[in-house]
């Protein structure tokens, strides 16, 4: 792409070897796929190839709200970054000078499989490799911002991020207990300048759900730590913020 940084996949944090799919490791049967030798050539031809459904893009956009409490600028993070649609929207909105890109990618094994909602994954066919690519054309339209990609498994590749984080968006797996959660927050306190705003998608409210273990992390988190949430629920966003960072010279000295 004319312009754009050299930056390429060789660039990447390498991973160690990639696991077997997660249908394979547990005896499962996911549905039998050839190898794909050969990547789509453009970002166009494999959105052809392997669409989101319409319900899904209009919930990546209409999750933008949560930005309006993110200053802009700095040096920020994204884990989960999958095919980068959301990516792309992070570096729109919050303008970074440098922006970090997490995620599993080939780590998962070749494809998808059971190991990531079928629906987002065109039935499981998607090859981790396509969604690694398509995060890069994504972000790579950006040339103004500093960009690098690190492949491997939250919080245990954490160390491979080596600025202090002005924002760090967490978009999970759904299937993690709310223990693995917290120890996400935990490390993820650490990584975050004094007026880092932490945030992220999954914030499902509803005990019903099997999947609100990241609401229970999340409060579990601001009861034991100095951290406050300051926004939360549409669409399943949220944030926090450390609050003393944010009072006031008068405020602290009270």
């Amino acid at each position: 792409m004319a312009g754009s940084s050299p930056l390429r996949f060789a660039d990447f944090v390498s991973p160690t070897p990639a696991a077997a799919p997660r249908g394979a490791a547990t005896g499962g049967t996911p549905m039998h796929r050839e190898p794909m030798s050969v990547l789509p050539e453009t970002l166009e031809e494999s959105t052809a190839l392997y669409p989101l459904p319409e319900g899904e893009l209009r919930r990546l956009d209409l999750r933008k709200w949560i930005l309006n409490y993110v200053p802009k600028g700095g040096v920020g993070a994204e884990v989960g970054a999958f095919r980068g649609h959301f990516s792309e929207t992070l570096l729109q909105w919050l303008e970074p000078r440098k922006a970090w890109f997490v995620d599993g990618w080939t780590r998962r094994g070749e494809f998808y499989g059971d190991d990531k909602d079928r629906l987002l994954t065109s039935d499981g066919t998607l090859p981790t490799a396509l969604a690694r690519q398509e995060a890069q054309w994504r972000t790579e339209r950006f040339v103004n911002v500093e960009r690098r990609y690190v492949e491997g498994t939250f919080p245990a590749c954490a160390g491979k991020i080596d600025d202090p984080l002005d924002w760090l968006y967490l978009d999970l797996d759904l299937d993690l207990d709310v223990d693995a959660i917290v120890a996400a927050l935990h490390v993820a306190e650490g990584m975050m300048t004094p007026k880092g705003i932490l945030f992220g998608n999954g914030w499902w409210p509803n005990t019903t759900t099997a999947h609100n273990a990241l609401f229970q992390a999340v409060t579990h988190f601001t009861r034991k730590t100095k951290y406050e949430i300051v926004a939360a629920g549409p669409y399943g966003q949220w944030a926090v913020r450390h609050r003393g960072a944010w009072r006031g010279k008068k405020q602290r000295d009270e």
